[in-house]
């Protein structure tokens, strides 16, 4: 006999991005659930706030996030500046940043086994590679651990804000109590995504929904916002992609079934 697919007739909330959400969508339709999409976030490049012409004088530029490598590529088709110009190795946290950077043509040079940026800067201290000048192109909320960490060994390490996070207009007409009545899981990608939705619960006096919800975090520093809160984190892989978090809600659910 066929087995039940283990989110059947549970319905998830998608608090990424409308662009970032196709994947984890089909996963929760691969496995019977209902996807539906709430957008908490969104992002634009920010145009001031770095020096274009020093992008020449490092010796290693390292992407965090597939948003950070995706603005990256913005900024350099503005200033009309080719990739291959660059004199400098590229390294990435995560397969997804590794990818995005692959699919521009980029060999990735560095590449952590584990994905947080404390990790990727011990790995790398310890690697045999040289070259001190460091850039770490990010968003205005991304954690500054890795910077952190690299500069405790007295590397030259130069953070640029090449984007922004922001709440989109449009997720305020989205928290429909009708719909968050019927919700099983809510799942978060950033803390990002954590504080503009309990933003709007708060605004739109619909909290008393959350204790209801399973919550499912990408990784700890999600969790940790949610615990901000107040909230506690059902669940939260270990490690910390998409696939995984999906897998770890059907495992969730598998076992209760069972």
């Amino acid at each position: 006999m066929k087995s039940t697919p283990s989110l059947q007739g549970k319905t998830v909330v998608i608090t990424r991005a409308k662009k970032q959400s196709k994947e984890m969508k089909q996963l929760i339709e691969q496995h019977g659930g209902t996807a539906i999409e709430m957008p908490m976030i969104d992002f634009r490049l920010r145009k001031e706030g770095y020096e274009i012409s020093s992008l020449f004088d490092y010796d290693w530029i390292f992407f965090t996030s597939v948003n950070s490598v995706r603005f990256f590529w913005e900024l350099l088709q503005q200033h009309e500046i080719p990739i291959s110009s660059l004199r400098c190795r590229f390294g990435a946290v995560g397969e997804k940043t590794k990818r995005a950077l692959e699919k521009k043509g980029v060999s990735v040079d560095f590449f952590p086994t584990k994905f947080t940026g404390e990790e990727f800067g011990t790995q790398f201290v310890h690697s045999a590679f040289t070259g001190k000048r460091i850039l770490i192109p990010k968003g205005q909320l991304a954690s500054d651990v890795l910077a952190a960490t690299l500069r405790k060994f007295d590397y030259h390490v130069d953070e640029w804000i090449i984007y922004e996070t922001f709440l989109p207009t449009e997720s305020n007409h989205l928290m429909d109590p009708s719909v968050l009545k019927d919700v099983d899981v809510i799942t978060f990608t950033s803390p990002s995504t954590v504080r503009h939705f309990f933003q709007l619960l708060e605004q739109q006096h619909l909290l008393h929904f959350v204790k209801k919800w399973l919550i499912a975090c990408i990784g700890p520093v999600t969790a940790s916002e949610v615990k901000n809160h107040g909230y506690d984190v059902h669940i939260c892989p270990e490690t910390y992609t998409v696939p995984d978090l999906i897998k770890s809600i059907n495992e969730w659910y598998k076992m209760r079934r069972n």
